[in-house]
């Protein structure tokens, strides 16, 4: 409506490529449903060829579209990609002054940056998706998980802490792990992982006693990982 209403333009038209088609995804000016409308040949042909306003006369291959004069300009995303592309349509010729071909440029700029923060917005779901899976197999697992950093400080425990060492979730999460350590176990973990580091070794195995909350120790078999200043 917005580019309309800018250019005086009785129509206005938001095409997006599907595959190798262009689509209708929007429109201001249209009765009707027109979203199964698929590009006409001149409008192709227009946006693929330059990077500036378009113009072309047509129909654009559906009986509600009557023979008109659009003006359009692409949508091209950072990598240089033409996504669609944003007309506006005339009964017959017409012509954009310079600041309407400016905020017209503007409008499809805008679009771009919507779709660009939908996409984020789709990753970012689907990525949160990925994580609360991988907790809930986590949680569910009999073997501790844990992520800790490089102070010992414990960001993240699962619930079989509570079975294996006694403890809760969150009294886990307040002892470093260095504090649980066996004393005599702790130099011999320390000069394996210092000599590992040193060495870029990235995968470490130990066997060491951990003190349970009643007082006494369990022998640990730990298989971590560092990644990222973490161990996994």
């Amino acid at each position: 409506k917005l580019a309309a209403l800018i250019c005086n333009a009785p129509q206005a038209l938001l095409f997006l490529f599907e595959g190798t088609q262009l689509r209708l995804q929007a429109s201001f000016g249209l009765n009707g449903d027109f979203k199964s409308v698929t590009h006409h040949f001149p409008l192709f042909g227009e946006l693929m060829a330059g990077e500036g306003i378009f113009e072309f006369t047509g129909n654009l291959q559906h009986d509600q579209f009557k023979q008109g004069f659009y003006i359009g300009t692409p949508i091209i995303d950072r990598q240089a990609n033409k996504l669609g592309a944003l007309c506006v349509a005339f009964d017959q010729p017409a012509s954009l002054n310079k600041e309407q071909q400016e905020a017209i440029a503007t409008l499809a700029a805008e679009v771009h940056t919507h779709l660009s923060l939908q996409q984020k917005e789709l990753e970012l779901q689907q990525q949160s998706r990925q994580l609360n899976e991988l907790l809930s197999i986590a949680e569910i697992a009999p073997d501790i998980h844990a992520v800790l950093d490089f102070s010992g400080t414990v960001w993240y425990v699962n619930t079989a802490v509570s079975d294996v060492l006694g403890y809760t979730v969150e009294e886990a999460r307040q002892l470093p792990i260095w504090k649980v350590c066996h004393g005599d176990d702790l130099p011999r973990l320390m000069q394996k992982l210092n000599t590992g580091l040193r060495a870029g070794e990235k995968d470490f195995h130990a066997e060491v006693r951990v003190m349970t909350k009643s007082g006494g120790f369990r022998w640990i078999s730990w298989n971590m990982v560092v990644r990222n200043d973490r161990w996994y």
